[in-house]
């Protein structure tokens, strides 16, 4: 542990130079308060679920469709740049899930589900002598979701039932952010940031009752294979302090 710290302690001063140094810019932005959407849709591999165990089935029964997905949610985030570089980090604290494709089946999410999102990319500040500073940027875009929910007692017969999701995504994103400077150094913020997402990392779904756990294939909590089909888009809007030097 103390060879990390030094590692990075050492790293951080050899960046400083070229961090601080003239023509080098450096600003950062913390949002506290923030709202996410988040929307995914899905399309199942329909050999896949043919071949899923009976309770699966019940789920995916109408499967030559595309599943729609829909998150609202209370969301806080931070950017940092440096020059043209910027990275971006979300995190998105989902309650309540709506699924439009299959009546009476969404419901209250688990404490521990969570929408992780972020960018890496590259853009431009406009108007950098005047108060207000208007950033504009794009690259690559990521999002990790985290659900659990009981699925509620009217849904399928499947009463008792608990669902778990893990979904890795990469796409493409958009960053624009405003900062209006009322101190050299000190501002206010206000961006939205917007990720498409269409390549799976990960995507493990899978359902528990008890002690007996069921996969849309059999022992495998990687549904990638069973999806053949797949978009995700992750819209965030949030207000913060900003700071640049």
């Amino acid at each position: 542990m103390k060879k990390k710290i030094l590692c990075m302690f050492i790293g951080l001063m050899l960046m400083a130079p070229f961090v601080f140094s003239e023509g080098v810019g450096f600003s950062a932005q913390v949002s506290p308060v923030g709202f996410m959407n988040f929307n995914v849709w899905t399309k199942y591999d329909k050999d896949t679920i043919a071949h899923a165990p009976t309770e699966v089935r019940k789920i995916f029964k109408d499967y030559d469709k595309f599943f729609h997905d829909g998150y609202n949610m209370y969301a806080l985030g931070a950017d940092l740049r440096i020059s043209s570089a910027y990275l971006t980090l979300n995190v998105g604290l989902p309650r309540q899930i709506t699924i439009d494709d299959i009546k009476n089946f969404g419901g209250t999410l688990n404490n521990n589900s969570f929408i992780f999102n972020g960018q890496l990319g590259c853009g431009g500040t406009f108007f950098k002598d005047s108060p207000i500073n208007l950033f504009v940027g794009g690259g690559v875009g990521f999002d990790i979701i985290r659900t659990t929910r009981n699925i509620p007692a009217t849904a399928l017969a499947l009463a008792g039932w608990t669902e778990d999701r893990l979904i890795g995504l990469l796409g493409l994103g958009l960053n624009v952010g405003v900062s209006f400077y009322f101190l050299p150094h000190v501002g206010i913020f206000a961006g939205v940031t917007d990720n498409l997402s269409f390549i799976q990392v990960s995507n493990q779904q899978y359902y528990t009752h008890g002690t007996v756990s069921e996969y849309l294939q059999k022992g495998v909590k990687d549904a990638k294979q069973a999806v053949s089909g797949l978009l995700a888009n992750n819209f965030t809007a949030r207000l913060g302090i900003a700071f640049k030097l």
